[in-house]
């Protein structure tokens, strides 16, 4: 038996009762269950709650939908953060068709868009093959396979995680605000400059306001936190090759034409970072429609 904790969105009503289904069939299955019916909207006592129940139960399922990855007013995110705090193990669900969260890219996920028919209703045969996946997965019998498509990426580039940086950041801060309404104005306003560059001295918190945007702000496509004192950290060939990866992630046609690369081609411009650059960055990002909105990539100097 195992203590199970729920990340849910608690918009449409229809991915709600799916979840709450879900929840009987794990509890009927011998594990228990730590599931927030209730929003929690009084920051102290959120997260005294949730630091008891992340610490009480030892795996997470989040079910991802548009509602549970919003951003900035989601708490689904900083729920997540919280359990990779703690070392949690967390599953990924997808109920609705969405771009997985950055803070959780590397990590495969489980398909249930085809539970609920086009009218809304379950689809009993489609479920009941998924709860058994999902059991399966929580009783250790099954490991998630690559649903996400990311993992032959993940090999050909290498990139750094700092999954750990951001659950460090995120899980005492509090204020700032009026940084993120400046980052906020600045990405609403298409004529300003590309760069939106803080600078402060040592102490004055801008590794957390970086990892806080990451949750924060909408469309961030990814995040590099440089270090003095780390050969990987300070290299430019590591910073493109992490940049890349989190973009495939986020962006699903720079996806599809990154996957096209081989591991003899990338070699051949790992020795100059202006080269690799232009070939694995610039020129994919040109043959591709533009964005809908634009994209923010976050480097903590």
């Amino acid at each position: 038996m195992k203590q199970i904790f729920i990340s849910y969105g608690r918009h449409p009503e229809k991915y709600v009762q799916v979840v709450l289904r879900i929840k009987q069939d794990i509890e009927k299955h011998g594990h228990k269950v730590w599931i927030d019916t209730q929003e929690l909207r009084v920051r102290v006592d959120w997260e005294q709650i949730l630091e008891e129940a992340l610490q009480n139960n030892e795996d997470v399922v989040y079910f991802m939908t548009q509602h549970s990855t919003r951003r900035p007013d989601g708490f689904c995110l900083n729920e997540i953060s919280y359990a990779v705090y703690h070392g949690k193990q967390i599953t990924p669900v997808m109920l609705e068709m969405i771009v997985p969260p950055l803070s959780i890219c590397r990590l495969q996920w489980l398909d249930m868009m085809d539970i609920l028919n086009t009218d809304g209703n379950v689809d009993e045969d489609k479920y009941k093959y998924r709860i058994n996946e999902l059991l399966a997965v929580l009783d250790d019998k099954k490991t998630l396979g690559v649903e996400g498509g990311y993992q032959p990426l993940t090999r050909l580039l290498d990139p750094l995680n700092f999954d750990i940086d951001i659950s460090k950041h995120t899980r005492d801060f509090v204020g700032r605000e009026w940084v993120f309404e400046l980052l906020l104005q600045w990405m609403q306003d298409s004529s300003s400059s590309r760069v939106f560059w803080i600078t402060g001295d040592a102490g004055f918190g801008k590794s957390a306001i970086a990892a806080n945007a990451t949750q924060k702000l909408p469309n961030v496509v990814g995040v590099f936190f440089c270090q003095y004192d780390s050969v990987l950290r300070r290299d430019p060939i590591e910073i493109i090759k992490t940049l890349a990866y989190q973009i495939t992630t986020q962006v699903p046609d720079y996806h599809a034409k990154i996957c096209e690369w081989t591991e003899s081609q990338l070699q051949k411009y790992l020795v100059s970072p202006k080269d690799l650059f232009l070939k694995l960055i610039l020129e994919p990002l040109k043959q591709i429609s533009s964005p809908q909105n634009d994209l923010l990539f976050i480097i903590d100097g």
